[in-house]
């Protein structure tokens, strides 16, 4: 296992869990193996059969509309890791193990699939690479590049509804 210890504790490699997964959860490459990965493949097939953009558009056009999707994505990632911080989301940690690194990595995986797309969307504008197949990966890293950043406002609203859960139910015991 590539993990790197510091004072006895063991904090997993990123691509460790991207790749072969944690404590015998999956990938996390696997999260995106679902069902949606259909959608996501037949709008790229779609726009990259249909939509012909052009070096200069597609700067003008990409990085204003990703550089939006990060700015929220981002912002959103804050929330999260404050909240990862929590002693409530430590506590629901001990019932699922391997899961806080896991909601870490998938945080760090998002802003991944945004710099692909905006990596792939700044080829185009330079006229580095171009054709079809380049075209439709175009289209299929900005159409899941979308999905994650709807999946991590989502997921920290979730992850807060733990939270405010966990503190109700102490209250709760306590009187």
């Amino acid at each position: 296992m590539n993990q790197t210890k510091k004072n006895n504790i063991s904090i997993p490699s990123y691509w460790e869990w991207l790749f072969k997964g944690l404590n015998g959860q999956s990938p996390g490459l696997a999260a995106y193996l679902d069902g949606w990965i259909i959608l996501h493949i037949s709008i790229a097939i779609i726009f990259a059969s249909t939509v012909d953009i052009d070096a200069k558009t597609s700067l003008s056009l990409s990085i204003p509309f990703l550089g939006v999707l990060i700015a929220i994505t981002v912002a959103w990632c804050g929330n999260i890791t404050s909240l990862l911080c929590s002693s409530e989301i430590a506590e629901l940690s001990t019932h699922y193990p391997g899961k806080v690194e896991s909601y870490a990595f998938i945080v760090q995986n998002v802003i991944l699939i945004l710099f692909i797309a905006l990596i792939l969307w700044i080829l185009k504008g330079f006229d580095i690479l171009s054709g079809w197949f380049f075209d439709f990966l175009i289209f299929l890293f900005s159409s899941l590049a979308i999905r994650d950043s709807w999946n991590i406002i989502l997921f920290s609203q979730l992850l807060t509804i733990a939270r405010v859960k966990i503190i109700l139910r102490d209250l709760n015991n306590k009187g």
